[in-house]
């Protein structure tokens, strides 16, 4: 008895270890992608202002 209940506790606690894992994952991949496009905007707006600096000479 004490046996399959301690089974059933160990996966509970699994499994949620596994979704919280997932959820962090997830979070760690959409914090890249908002550095990255932060990088493409910098980029974007560098790219932008040599643009407009030329026009304006």
């Amino acid at each position: 008895m004490w046996k399959l209940f301690l089974q059933i506790c160990v996966y509970s606690l699994l499994s949620r270890l596994y979704y919280k894992l997932k959820v962090w994952e997830r979070l760690v991949i959409s914090e890249k992608k908002v550095h990255q496009l932060e990088a493409r905007v910098q980029e974007e707006q560098q790219i932008f202002w040599k643009y407009q600096k030329r026009s304006n000479i």
